[in-house]
């Protein structure tokens, strides 16, 4: 192991105040700035709380409205039940109550329909209500049509008395499990730290401008150490770096902002595999080109496209469909260690080690080949 060159290397790469900055305070930066664009659609209870609504009962007839009303009372109690609560008013105070937001719906029951009224931003809340009323209009509709069979056809009443119906619940409730969201600071919180991880080549543009610049890998040839050593190299205090830069933005954003990261250990080692996968590449892309421009321009393409599928700058949980997430490697890194924070494990772990580990054995074949090659012209 080039211990020697390890070493200088690593000095090299953390003595540059700027790409410390630009590896530990600009991270802290974004994950700010995001997570307080954000901080609307996560982080919250998906659940709609209570929804008052206001109902007037405007029907001619008498005997219509007092039966109707009696099974409007059944609604009102199940609607309860389920943090719906209506409370009825005259028909002409819909507006005022509207305005002065004393009702988030109003309901208007005539002879011949049933009217919502409500505002554009209680759209979620309308579609509650008319679901319902559409299972109370189909009960009522079928009580109506009951009655009316059993008027014309008396003798069914008997047999309708001594009919047994099993001593069974055919209504059941059941809760599902669902994924728990995160707040909009733990996500980016998580998230962006993923997302520079990747910029690690960034620290290894010193090392490969100072030998570029003072021919060090011309003398580095005909030096006594083999092709593995150099390019160990580059690669060892790559990774080291990014880890410190890594690990102080994430101490601070603890300290800062209150990231929560879930299963510490796996998090950690997970961060460690990404670390060296982002330094294999990183000297794959500066030995496949010349220039250390291209070379970085060219990471940054692929780091903004595996970004945008990911979830980095559009949350995952609304972004593309997911067998489109799936091409790339940040959406398995950025839900495993998302899902480690809100759930306390991942299904997606497995694969986001497998993808990690691929890209890092596919980035050394062919950083070793070319490297070797460029060495020998």
């Amino acid at each position: 192991m080039p211990w020697v060159l390890i070493k200088n290397n690593l000095k090299l790469m953390l003595k540059n105040k700027w790409i410390l900055f630009f590896m530990t305070a600009l991270p802290l930066m974004v994950m700010a700035l995001l997570a307080s664009v954000f901080e609307d659609m996560l982080g919250k209870d998906t659940a709609i709380e209570k929804i008052a609504v206001g109902y007037a009962i405007h029907i001619e007839n008498e005997e219509e409205e007092q039966s109707f009303r009696e099974a409007f009372e059944t609604f009102v109690e199940g609607c309860e039940e389920n943090d719906i609560y209506l409370q009825e008013y005259e028909a002409t105070e819909y507006k005022d109550l509207l305005e002065k937001k004393a009702t988030d719906i109003f309901l208007l029951v005539t002879d011949k329909e049933m009217i919502i009224y409500g505002s554009e931003d209680k759209k979620i809340e309308t579609m509650v209500l008319n679901s319902a009323l559409a299972s109370f209009d189909k009960m009522i509709h079928s009580v109506k049509v009951l009655k009316e069979y059993l008027t014309e056809n008396p003798e069914k009443v008997q047999n309708l008395k001594e009919t047994q119906l099993p001593d069974k619940d055919y209504i059941k409730a059941e809760r599902l499990a669902v994924n728990p969201l995160p707040s909009a600071m733990d996500y980016y919180g998580i998230i962006e730290v993923v997302y520079f991880a990747w910029a690690g080549m960034v620290s290894l543009s010193v090392v490969i401008s100072n030998e570029r610049k003072n021919k060090i890998e011309n003398r580095l040839q005909i030096a006594p150490v083999s092709k593995l050593s150099l390019y160990l190299g580059k690669v060892v205090p790559c990774v080291l770096a990014t880890a410190v830069e890594l690990g102080i933005t994430m101490g601070l954003s603890i300290m800062l902002f209150g990231v929560h990261w879930g299963k510490i250990p796996a998090s950690l080692g997970i961060l460690l595999l990404l670390c060296i996968a982002s330094g294999t590449v990183g000297v794959l892309l500066f030995y496949l080109f010349k220039s250390v421009v291209v070379s970085i321009v060219a990471g940054y393409l692929g780091l903004m496209t595996i970004g945008f599928l990911g979830g980095t700058f559009n949350m995952y949980m609304y972004a593309y469909p997911e067998h489109v997430q799936k091409l790339s490697v940040q959406y398995y890194v950025n839900r495993t260690l998302v899902e480690y924070s809100t759930m306390g494990d991942s299904a997606y772990a497995s694969g986001c080690i497998t993808f990690l580990t691929v890209i890092i054995l596919i980035s050394t074949t062919l950083g070793m080949f070319v490297m070797n090659k460029r060495m020998e012209v």
